[in-house]
């Protein structure tokens, strides 16, 4: 049986990380690189290590472990960021008006100078109750820019924002866009 040397038993052998599947005993290595270096020098003695210990089907793969740890950091993300989006729609519902609707104006990709028509939109609708709240209107408004309609043309269709208000799109919100 070959002897590895601690160095190269620390440096090459340990990072690998041996987990039992139907296929037999997988060893994922740490990359591609590893799992050639592994192979090429050590592929004899780790054979017949684990032929001394009664396993014969095994196999290499690499980055297994990887992809766990960033499925693992990626659901971790995920959850702080529904977490900031919660967070923000408390703030943005506790905004005055006035300021509410100057999120709307800064996040509505048509910029225009006729922001007094449509802040008299945005008044006479909360009045009357028909607005949803702000978080609802942002979300709409991210939808309405991926949309073929506003990216046609280079944004040329996209109305002004107190048209968009007046239109309520929000109404539409159940039909197929």
């Amino acid at each position: 049986m070959q002897q590895i040397s601690e160095k190269d038993f620390d440096l090459w052998i340990r990072p690998i990380n041996a987990m039992e599947t139907e296929k037999g005993l997988q060893l994922d290595c740490p990359d591609r690189y590893a799992m050639a270096w592994v192979q090429e020098h050590f592929n004899n003695a780790i054979s017949d290590a684990l032929k001394h210990a009664g396993i014969t089907d095994f196999f290499f793969t690499f980055g297994e472990q990887a992809k766990e740890l960033q499925e693992k950091k990626n659901k971790e993300l995920r959850a702080e960021a529904a977490k900031n989006a919660e967070c923000q729609a408390k703030v943005l519902q506790s905004l005055p008006m006035k300021e509410q609707f100057a999120v709307l104006v800064s996040t509505y990709p048509r910029k225009t100078s006729g922001n007094w028509f449509a802040w008299r939109a945005f008044r006479r609708l909360h009045r009357r109750g028909e607005l949803p709240d702000i978080q609802q209107l942002l979300q709409l408004v991210q939808e309405e820019k991926s949309s073929e309609d506003w990216q046609r043309d280079a944004g040329r269709w996209i109305p002004c924002l107190h048209k968009w208000l007046r239109n309520k799109p929000w109404w539409s919100c159940g039909k197929e866009r």
